[in-house]
């Protein structure tokens, strides 16, 4: 009786440590960017546009509800007109996040839409700009933005802007729902695919997009049973695809698992950073191979659109202008060379604003903050006046280039009669 009750022990109490951890996640809800923040951070922010259904595919998201002063950047991206010059703004969440907000109040992309457009409003805007922002940017997202924002014939961008900081470059691989979205859409993933003759040459970049599609690495082994490895590799994932959709919509547990990892990463990090003393301030220098695949992709996709004819823009985003920082001088000089070569390389405007915004329109966090920053200096996000003074540069420094673009695009467009943009190659 003994060895049947042992044998029933481990089964039965599995089951219970089951069901108590499946009541106690179904409503958990862990945003862990949020949780990082500071408190005082007013951040715009909504739930991720998962089809490619709707116009722009999943790069325009319902940032701000409808009577929002901001939702100028809420509406898809226009069809293709000879009157309006359509423009991606994609940033880290430095573009939209405020700190200690105050009334009037814009977020800096917002500045930039409004003085380029004065008092027009709606459908009489001449500059039609629409974000693609996400918090922590990677710039694999940065490339992936920048493909859907442009990959339709009917409402593609002109105008691409990417505001990027030295801190995107300490990831690679993009997140979970960026990178199911390029391997569960067909048009989604025939985009991505377009990338590859991109990349033959920059090998991080390739084994990136690759991954993006859910390709597996394979070595340099004899190219006979490659192919068929491959399928059965995709056999494989499309059964292993459809039990986890099946679990997630049945199991809370396994629903959850994506927050369940987050939750326990900042208590790790939490924990990790108290016991080693680690600091807002503390200097954490980019690691050479992640910075060299970094490049490579923000090199494809500045391949992809200029193939495409959209015009680029990227600007080095602020840094704050204090010591001790967490930003490598090194790596800030590093970058901005070589930023600036491939911006030259492939006619890409480059702006080094990185000096741009005065330590007095930074802040801390407040004394109070519980997850282990409280009273240190915030190296993310600037104060409302700081938003306005990099709006107010951004018009000032795109409009000449904003202005010449769209009278081309209305001679070009007028000329050739209503047609389809260019052809991908």
């Amino acid at each position: 009786m003994g060895v049947n009750m042992d044998r029933l022990y481990v089964p039965a109490a599995t089951l219970v440590l089951l069901a108590v951890a499946n009541w106690a996640v179904k409503d958990l809800q862990f945003d862990p960017w949020r949780v990082a923040q500071n408190p005082r951070l007013s951040i715009a922010s909504a739930p991720v546009v998962s089809t490619a259904s709707a116009p722009g595919f999943a790069v325009i998201k319902p940032l701000f509800p409808p009577d929002s002063p901001y939702n100028v950047l809420s509406t898809p991206i226009p069809p293709n007109s000879p009157r309006v010059l359509s423009i991606l703004f994609a940033g880290n969440s430095q573009t939209i996040a405020t700190m200690d907000e105050q009334p009037g109040d814009r977020y800096a992309p917002v500045w930039l839409s409004e003085l380029l457009n004065g008092a027009a409003k709606g459908r009489g805007e001449r500059f039609a700009l629409r974000i693609g922002s996400e918090p922590n940017l990677r710039m694999s997202e940065l490339l992936l933005k920048a493909l859907l924002g442009t990959a339709e014939r009917d409402r593609s961008s002109d105008v691409v802007i990417a505001g990027i900081v030295v801190d995107g470059l300490r990831w690679v691989d993009p997140r979970e729902d960026i990178a199911r979205l390029a391997q569960s859409s067909p048009p989604v993933k025939s985009e991505v695919e377009a990338l590859l003759p991109l990349t033959e040459d920059l090998p991080g970049a390739s084994r990136v997009v690759r991954q993006i599609l859910g390709e597996k690495e394979f070595g340099a082994g004899p190219p006979s049973g490659a192919e068929e490895e491959r399928k059965a590799e995709r056999a494989a994932q499309s059964v292993e695809d459809a039990l986890q959709a099946s679990l997630d919509a049945r199991v809370p547990l396994f629903r959850q698992r994506t927050s369940l990892y987050e939750y326990a990463w900042e208590k790790y990090v939490g924990a990790r950073n108290r016991v080693l003393g680690v600091h807002t301030s503390t200097r954490r220098p980019i690691p050479t191979e992640m910075y060299s695949t970094n490049m490579q992709i923000i090199e494809t996709m500045l391949r992809y659109l200029h193939s495409r004819s959209v015009h680029a823009v990227i600007y080095f985003a602020p840094i704050r202008p204090i010591e001790p920082n967490p930003t490598d001088p090194a790596d800030t000089a590093r970058f901005q060379k070589d930023l600036s070569s491939l911006c030259a390389r492939y006619g890409a405007l480059y702006l080094d604003y990185s000096n741009l915004i005065p330590e007095v329109m930074w802040t801390n966090y407040p004394d109070s903050e519980i997850s282990g920053k409280a009273g240190e200096r915030d190296f993310s996000h600037f104060t409302g006046r700081a938003h306005r003074r990099l709006g107010e540069r951004l018009e000032a420094d795109l409009r000449p280039h904003l202005e010449r673009w769209l009278a081309e695009k209305s001679a070009a467009l007028s000329a050739r009669g209503p047609v389809s943009p260019p052809e991908r190659p």
